[in-house]
């Protein structure tokens, strides 16, 4: 379920009991304004060292945008500054926040990607989300030979144009979100994961071999974004009941 809110921040912490939500921002709103050369001292030293690292000014700009809309979101939610908050990271890199730093349950995961940045939040259990361009992958057929189960690979051979692109998107999200959420890093397997989609329900997930995790841990949701992105979430939520995901605005009023 998709919408849109505008709680009053006081009351996020209540609602993220039992919602999931997602902030999103879009780099080019920040055109022509000040924001690299003013925000870029809230960022800290390893995001900075990340930063400079980027070959391409757009990248850095699309990687600063992101880095500052995750600070500024979670400072919605708790009282500390946006340069306050401090991270960690998992045996394979997924980010989280820094016990020292505020001991609440607060899980987070962010995405950008061109002309889109975004960050889920949730209470306790883990996030993933991930957002792609739709069509940037030249030839999907041969990328799918790696990344694909047989089944998905016969379904999207028998598209071909922006149908294929983006179906092929939707699985590529769907599989980078929950590899995303467990923190599994660049070397699991997508191919052990096979989606179904459906029209006007949640995909649903089969894992291969079926030991690998169990379906019903699990909440996903795929969404045409834009008219060029699509974007999925995935959240563990073992066994609590599926959580209404909120889309949510307002970075921009924020810097």
């Amino acid at each position: 379920m998709m919408s849109n809110d505008n709680h009053n921040a006081n009351n996020l912490l209540a609602h993220l009991r039992h919602e999931l939500h997602v902030w999103t921002a879009a780099p080019a709103d920040f055109a022509g304004s000040a924001v690299a050369t003013d925000y870029h001292s809230i960022l800290s030293d390893g995001e900075k060292t990340q930063y400079l690292r980027f070959h391409f000014d757009k990248d850095r700009y699309h990687y600063l945008i992101a880095h500052l809309l995750v600070r500024y979101v979670l400072s919605q939610y708790v009282s500390i500054r946006p340069e306050a908050w401090c991270f960690s990271k998992g045996a394979k890199g997924k980010p989280a926040i820094d016990p020292a730093c505020c001991t609440l349950p607060l899980q987070f995961n962010l995405t950008h990607t061109d002309g889109l940045v975004a960050c889920a939040v949730s209470w306790e259990n883990a996030v993933g989300l991930d957002a792609e361009n739709i069509g940037r992958v030249k030839d999907p057929m041969q990328l799918a030979t790696k990344i694909f189960t047989q089944e998905e690979r016969v379904l999207l051979g028998q598209l071909t144009g922006a149908a294929q692109d983006e179906y092929f998107c939707a699985l590529w999200v769907l599989k980078e979100a929950y590899v995303k959420a467990i923190g599994a890093g660049i070397g699991f397997g997508v191919e052990k994961l096979h989606f179904q989609l459906a029209p006007h329900q949640c995909p649903k997930v089969q894992f291969i071999p079926s030991s690998l995790d169990q379906p019903t841990n699990w909440q996903f949701g795929l969404y045409r974004f834009t008219e060029q992105h699509q974007m999925a979430i995935a959240w563990q939520k073992g066994q609590q009941s599926a959580r209404e995901i909120v889309f949510k605005e307002g970075f921009k009023n924020w810097v």
